[in-house]
């Protein structure tokens, strides 16, 4: 087994055979006077409840290219241990004329059990694809970049005005 030991202020990796581990009554840590400690370490994150795998950096697709008309709500998304998100939200097509979409990313209150607006896209007509940034200390810009950070439970909701469809996709990366 490997422990550390700590000899004048200096922390030092050592071998210790497995016989010897755990220590007999007559050589006790507490009696010893530089106690040697067994070390373990993981990269898990305590929830409240329980213990979360440690995440990097990641993508969800929240909805794959598809035509769809009226406002849509994405599954709602759970975060471990992510600061903030990048959506982006690309649109390819649109049937009917004068009608706008928007994107924007709600978070999720488990007391009420309401989602909030956390952040609104802006509104758009064209065939385009659009970047909504939610992190704290980011410099805000009015519907593009908000200063904010990314709750535990979150989704995306679609909002569109007018008749006629959009065909989109959207996908995020959740960032530590």
């Amino acid at each position: 087994m490997r422990f550390l030991r700590l000899f004048g202020g200096v922390v030092v990796a050592e071998e210790l055979p497995v016989e010897d581990f755990p220590p007999t009554p007559d050589t006790d840590f507490v009696e010893q006077p530089d106690p040697t400690l067994p070390v373990g370490s993981f990269l898990r994150a305590f929830n409240g409840t329980t213990w979360d795998r440690w995440r990097n950096n990641h993508t969800v697709l929240l909805f794959a290219s598809d035509t769809r008309s009226g406002d849509q709500n994405s599954a709602t998304q759970a975060n471990f241990n992510g600061r903030g998100v990048s959506v982006v939200m690309d649109v390819t097509a649109r049937s009917g004329g004068g009608q706008k979409i928007r994107c924007v990313v709600q978070g999720f209150d488990p007391v009420s059990g309401k989602y909030y607006d956390i952040a609104l896209g802006v509104e758009d007509s064209n065939l385009t694809t659009k970047v909504l940034n939610i992190y704290p200390g980011i410099l805000p810009s009015t519907n593009i970049d908000v200063n904010n950070v990314l709750p535990r439970f979150w989704r995306v909701q679609v909002r569109t005005t007018g008749g006629g469809t959009f065909t989109y996709s959207i996908g995020a990366t959740i960032l530590i």
